[in-house]
């Protein structure tokens, strides 16, 4: 088994190739699976690692979930997420990492709206998803603004011009 790598910016800048505290778990198959115990001891021995932290951040704000890390790392995600709330300054890179991670899903909004094809709900559903997870990360700039005593609600149309796709015009 071969560690994997993270790629990962400090405040520098500089990149760097920090090494997954966990190596890939090549030997869990979908019947098999981790007992409570395994995935707590896992996951002690997981915390002890310096590496943790930056991997974690990393992960997520490239747009991972806490649950699918804890999943690939076979560990519960409810010791995962007390861990990082447990220390303030682990808590608030947390906070910045899915900060980072809204930014990205809002990226996505416009090639979403863009792309041609007959499900315009799914569209819809999916560009509303991303404005409100952005929401809640990144509050101060996709979220409801608090001095306006009251909510925003954003309303998204999807409309695409010309014949439907796959129909000749």
């Amino acid at each position: 088994m071969t560690a994997r790598g993270v790629l990962c910016y400090g405040s520098h800048m500089d990149t760097e190739l920090i090494a997954d505290p966990v190596p890939e778990c090549t030997a869990l198959g979908d019947k098999e699976k981790v007992t409570e115990t395994e995935g707590r001891c896992r996951w002690a021995a997981i915390a002890d690692e310096p590496s943790t932290a930056t991997v974690l951040w990393t992960r997520i704000a490239e747009g991972e979930t806490l649950r699918g890390i804890a999943a690939s790392w076979a560990v519960p995600v409810g010791r995962m997420l007390a861990w990082v709330m447990h220390d303030e300054d682990r808590y608030a890179a947390y906070r910045k990492a899915t900060e980072v991670a809204a930014h990205v899903l809002m990226s996505e909004v416009i090639a979403i709206a863009d792309q041609d094809g007959p499900d315009l709900g799914r569209d819809k559903l999916r560009i509303e998803t991303r404005f409100k997870v952005a929401a809640a990360h990144a509050k101060d700039r996709y979220g409801v603004q608090a001095a306006h005593g009251g909510s925003t609600n954003v309303q998204v149309i999807v409309q695409r011009h010309g014949p439907p796709a796959g129909e000749a015009g």
